[in-house]
């Protein structure tokens, strides 16, 4: 079922609302962080210039805007977000800094979200990692390419071949998640991470349980939190935790855990790229072979 959802700043609706770009300027392309910015330029080529408003490295819970990220915001032609209250810094920076009708696109919107401690105090309790389940990334990838479509007619044609191209590519990647994701033993097949991030990884791909230390990535984990999760890793055959790399301080914690069981610790990406994983499909087809080697 298609949610409806209000939405903090005018959203665009993808019908006759967003104004025209003039004939052959390169538009430029907001994006809240990196993975959308990887998927705006996928869909954009040399069409749209990029930017990512969280680096590539940096965590896009809790990020502090900047006066460059202000800069770059007002000469924005469209911006491009998570939504479900993924970017709360975001607001307050659109509100002082963008051009006066600036189209904003919520990426999640027409997703079902799973239940989840919600990262807004305006939004009810739903998980906003969509992405990270495959299906919902060419979701995403659709709307990036209506809007552009809408936004610089000129290249319409361009926009969708380059998008039905790299929409084929993620389907790929998914049936291969879930060829390679069934060679893991049903009991082994217990997400353990540090924090709440893969609940629609662990439904699409099949992953029974997805076990987490924090809802949210700015919490530490209390002691009982600590205790009750170590007893979990103590009755399953394979003790592994998940870390991801942008959480210094939660590294620690799992690093902890690990230890007190006798367990592993692997890594695994849901928000961040690096320079040896530097988009979307290599982050999704790196978690798939961690997986593999950690669990099966």
């Amino acid at each position: 079922m298609i949610r409806r959802t209000a939405v903090l700043i005018v959203i665009l609706c993808l019908v006759g609302a967003i104004p025209g770009a003039a004939a052959g300027e390169t538009l430029k392309v907001g994006a809240s962080f990196a993975i959308i910015a990887d998927f705006a330029q996928q869909v954009g080529g040399d069409q749209v210039e990029v930017v990512s408003l969280v680096p590539a490295l940096a965590d896009p819970h809790s990020w502090e805007p900047t006066p460059q990220d202000a800069r770059a915001v007002a000469a924005f032609d469209i911006l491009f977000v998570n939504g479900e209250g993924y970017e709360e810094w975001l607001w307050d920076l659109v509100s002082s800094a963008s051009s006066p009708g600036l189209p904003i696109v919520e990426l999640s919107v027409g997703l079902e979200p799973l239940p989840g401690p919600s990262h807004s105090v305006h939004h009810h309790a739903h998980d906003p990692h969509f992405w990270l389940s495959v299906p919902n990334a060419v979701h995403y990838v659709e709307r990036i390419t209506l809007a552009l479509m809408e936004l610089d007619p000129a290249h319409a044609q361009a926009y969708r071949e380059r998008a039905n191209a790299y929409q084929e590519q993620l389907w790929e990647l998914d049936r291969w998640l879930l060829d390679e994701l069934a060679l893991i033993p049903e009991e082994n097949r217990m997400l353990v991470t540090y924090h709440n991030a893969f609940a629609y990884f662990a439904e699409r791909y099949g992953f029974t349980t997805a076990e987490f230390l924090v809802n949210h990535p700015d919490r530490e984990p209390t002691a009982q939190d600590m205790v009750n999760l170590i007893r979990l890793l103590r009755g399953v055959s394979r003790p592994v935790v998940f870390a991801e790399p942008q959480f210094g301080v939660g590294q620690r914690y799992v690093k902890s855990i690990a230890g007190e069981i006798g367990g592993e610790v692997h890594v695994l990406y849901s928000a961040t790229l690096t320079s040896e994983i530097p988009s979307y499909i290599d982050l999704m087809r790196y978690n798939g072979q961690v997986l593999l080697e950690a669990l099966r």
